[in-house]
C-alpha cells in the first residue's frame, strides 16, 4: 500500500506535465488573440472602406487605364517608390473585381494577415522556442493604427506588401544551402527594391555583401569571398536596374535638406513612433514625447547591439544579430527619411497612420533582442515594459480614429452618390466640400509627362470617371 501510494506513482504523464500545459496555453493564447485582432481588421474594412478610386489611386493606376504591359506596370513609379509586385497583385484584383477598391482593401488585409504566421516563423528560427512575450507578435503585426492602409487610399506597394516581402527576406537568409539562401536573398531584395518602400532594404543588402565580402577577403576565405561577390554583384544588378529611368520625387514640394530643421528630426521620429503604440500628441504630448524617446531609444539599442555583434562575428551560424540589424535598421532608416521629406509639413505629418506599418520591422527586431537576451528576469521586465507600451493596439480604435475613419466613409459615399445622379465632378467637389483627387498643382501628371495628352488635374480625373462609367467599373458597378 504505501508503495501503491508513493509520489512516483503519482506522476503525471508527460503531456500532464506543467511545462507540457504551459507550452499548450502559449500557442492557444496566441492562436486566439490572433484571431480576435483579424476580425477587428476585417470589420473596419468591413465598415470603413468604400468602392471610389481616390487620391493616389488616380495615380498609380494610371498603367491601368492605359493598357499597359506588366514590365511598365512592376516599374511604375509613384512618389519617391516604385509599384513593382503590388502593382502586378493590384491588377489581377482588379480585373476579377471589377476595379472594386473594396476588394483592393481586403486584399492588403490578407497580405498583413499573411504576414503574421510569417513573423512567427521567423521568430522561432531564431530562438528556437515558444515564450509568453510571443503574445505581443499579434499586437505589433495586427497593430490597429495601420487602419489608413486600409481603408483610405489602398495601395498594396507602398506598405503592406512590402512588410510581407521583408519577412520573406529575413527567412531567407536562413536556408542553409548556400546557391539556395543567394538566390532566395536576391530575389526578395529584387522584389523589395521595386516594390514601394521597399527599396530601403536595397541598401542594407549593398551593406550586407559588401561587409561579408571585406571580412572574407582579409580572411582569406576564397569560397565565401566568391559567395559573398556574387551576392554584392546582384544587389548592385539589382540598385542599377531600378535607377534606370527614375526620377526624384519626393511627393511633395518643400521638400529638401534644410538645417534648420535637422535639430527637429528626432522629434519626428519619436511621434512616428508614438503613434505606433496609440498615442495622440494633441491629446497627450508629453506621454507621447516620454513613450516615443522609450521607444526609440530601444530600437536604436537593439540595432547597435545587434550591430556590432554581426560585424564582430560576421559569418556566425547563428543570424540572429544579422536579421535583428536588418529589422531594425530598415524601420529606422524609413522613420528618418520620412522624417527629411515630411517635415516641411509639420510635425502633426509624423502622426500619419500610414507609417505604422513599416515601423512594424524595428519592434520585431526589438521583440526579437529582447527575446534573446540571457540574464535571468530581464527578457521577462523588458517584454513586460513593451506589452504595456503597446496594450492600447490591442484596444478597440480610438474615438479619433474611428471618427476620422467614419467621416471619410460618409465624405467618399456623399462624393460617390453626388457623382453617379449628375456627373458634375467639380460639381460634387463644391457641393460636398470634399475632393477625391488634390486641387491644386497635378503631382502625378508632372512625374509622368508621357501622359499629358490626358490633360491634367479635372479634365484628366473626369476622362478616367467616364472611363469607368463607359465599362460599367468601380462606383458604376452598382449604378443603374
Amino acid at each position: 500500500m504505501a508503495a501503491h501510494n508513493s509520489p512516483a506513482s503519482h506522476k503525471l504523464p508527460p503531456y500532464k506535465s506543467k511545462p507540457a500545459i504551459r507550452q499548450a496555453i502559449i500557442p492557444a493564447s496566441i492562436g486566439m488573440l490572433s484571431v480576435i485582432l483579424g476580425i477587428r481588421l476585417f470589420r473596419i474594412v468591413d465598415t470603413y472602406a468604400v468602392n471610389l478610386i481616390y487620391y493616389d489611386q488616380f495615380g498609380f493606376m494610371t498603367p491601368f487605364f492605359k493598357g499597359a504591359d506588366p514590365w511598365t506596370m512592376f516599374t511604375w513609379q509613384h512618389g519617391p517608390h516604385r509599384q513593382g509586385l503590388g502593382e502586378l497583385i493590384t491588377w489581377v484584383v482588379v480585373r476579377l473585381s471589377g476595379w472594386d477598391t473594396r476588394a483592393e482593401s481586403f486584399t492588403i488585409l490578407a497580405a498583413l494577415l499573411l504576414s503574421l504566421p510569417l513573423a512567427f516563423l521567423l521568430k522561432y528560427r531564431l530562438v528556437r522556442r515558444v515564450q509568453v512575450t510571443d503574445l505581443i507578435l499579434p499586437v505589433i503585426i495586427l497593430n490597429v493604427y495601420q487602419w489608413e492602409q486600409l481603408v483610405r487610399t489602398p495601395n498594396l506597394s507602398h506598405s503592406v506588401l512590402p512588410l510581407l516581402l521583408i519577412l520573406l527576406y529575413g527567412l531567407a537568409w536562413l536556408i542553409p544551402s548556400p546557391p539556395w539562401r543567394i538566390t532566395s536573398v536576391l530575389t526578395t531584395n529584387f522584389l523589395l527594391v521595386f516594390t514601394g518602400f521597399g527599396l530601403f532594404m536595397g541598401l542594407i543588402t549593398l551593406a550586407v555583401f559588401s561587409l561579408e565580402l571585406s571580412v572574407a577577403t582579409r580572411r582569406h576565405q576564397g569560397e565565401r569571398a566568391v559567395k559573398s561577390a556574387i551576392g554584392l554583384g546582384g544587389a548592385v544588378l539589382t540598385a542599377w536596374t531600378f535607377a534606370h529611368n527614375w526620377r526624384i520625387w519626393p511627393a511633395n514640394y518643400c521638400f529638401g535638406l534644410q538645417w534648420a530643421y535637422v535639430p527637429r528630426y528626432p522629434a519626428f521620429m519619436i511621434t512616428m513612433l508614438a503613434r505606433f503604440v496609440g498615442v495622440d500628441f494633441n491629446v497627450a504630448p508629453t506621454a507621447g514625447v516620454v513613450v516615443g524617446i522609450l521607444l526609440l531609444s530601444g530600437i536604436i539599442a537593439a540595432f547597435s547591439l545587434n550591430a556590432r555583434a554581426y560585424v564582430r562575428d560576421a559569418f556566425n551560424p547563428d543570424q540572429s544579430s544579422k536579421i535583428i540589424t536588418m529589422l531594425t535598421g530598415f524601420s529606422l532608416i524609413f522613420a528618418g527619411s520620412t522624417a527629411v521629406g515630411r517635415i516641411c509639413f509639420g510635425m502633426e505629418a509624423a502622426q500619419a497612420s500610414r507609417y505604422v506599418t513599416l515601423l512594424i520591422p524595428g519592434f520585431l527586431g526589438l521583440l526579437l533582442s529582447i527575446s534573446r537576451i540571457k540574464v535571468s528576469g530581464v527578457p521577462a521586465a523588458l517584454g513586460l515594459t513593451l506589452a504595456l507600451l503597446l496594450a492600447k493596439c490591442a484596444l478597440p480604435l480610438a474615438e479619433p480614429d474611428r471618427a476620422a475613419a467614419q467621416a471619410l466613409f460618409e465624405a467618399k459615399t456623399r462624393w460617390r452618390e453626388c457623382y453617379l445622379l449628375s456627373g458634375d465632378y467639380l460639381g460634387c467637389n463644391e457641393s460636398t466640400g470634399f475632393a477625391i483627387y488634390p486641387p491644386g498643382p497635378d503631382l502625378w501628371a508632372a512625374m509622368h509627362p508621357e501622359y499629358a495628352a490626358d490633360g491634367s488635374g479635372p479634365a484628366r480625373i473626369i476622362g478616367r470617371l467616364d472611363y469607368l462609367k463607359e465599362r460599367h467599373l468601380n462606383l458604376y458597378q452598382d449604378a443603374p
